[in-house]
């Protein structure tokens, strides 16, 4: 009954759509007497399944001689085992949706690709930065790249659109204002170095949302 965003914090700090799969896993493990921890991980489990099969028919659509290898080493990969398995998070739900968008793209229903790669972007944000490439690659079609632009973006304006006009100031803090953890890149490194000395221990606190900043910059 709450907004996540007007907690204010990074509890929740994603476009609005997973939050309805969290209130789902709520309802259903109480319901069945599941501990949640097991419910919510169910479908980014399969979601990965179906990316290990994604990418075996990819490689082997490509001509790739080591379609079925590349599959397994997605499966076998043990970031993705990590993220799914022990964190749950659900970065592996807005792969597929990517993945999908790529497979889908060139389908005589042109509206299925740009509505996949809309539901990654309506699940977590940066996916957006593929929507430039998906365009490029739309031909010099004007009207077809404008109806990429408009369903891709579709999913993520209208499940954002309450919250902007309820609670503005929340979504701009917490959505737009989210840069990562700073135990996550690079900038990891710099927080075990200055961990390792008890003396700039509080000094790593005063320039980490600088390291975050440059982080930033430096990847655009």
């Amino acid at each position: 009954g709450v907004s996540p965003y007007a907690l204010r914090t990074d509890a929740y700090s994603y476009p609005p759509l997973w939050m309805w799969a969290e209130g789902a896993g709520v309802w259903l493990s109480e319901f069945f007497q599941i501990p949640f921890q097991i419910i919510i991980k169910i479908p980014l489990v399969i979601s990965d399944g179906f990316i290990a099969l994604l990418i075996y028919n990819l490689a082997k659509k490509y001509g790739h001689k080591s379609a079925f290898l590349l599959g397994i080493f997605y499966a076998l990969n043990p970031v993705s085992i990590i993220i799914t398995s022990f964190h749950g998070q659900f970065d592996t739900l807005m792969l597929l949706m990517i993945l999908l968008a790529v497979y889908t793209f060139g389908w005589s229903k042109r509206w299925i690709s740009p509505l996949f790669l809309g539901i990654a972007i309506a699940l977590k944000s940066f996916p957006v930065l593929l929507l430039p490439f998906f365009l490029l690659h739309c031909g010099k079609n004007t009207n077809g790249k404008r109806r990429y632009l408009i369903i891709s973006m579709a999913p993520l304006v209208i499940l954002l659109l309450p919250f902007l006009i309820t609670d503005f100031e929340g979504v701009k803090t917490v959505l737009f204002g989210y840069a990562g953890w700073p135990d996550h890149g690079w900038v990891a490194a710099f927080r075990a170095f200055f961990l390792l000395d008890e003396k700039a221990i509080f000094t790593r606190f005063l320039i980490v949302d600088q390291l975050l900043a440059a982080s930033k910059m430096i990847f655009l």
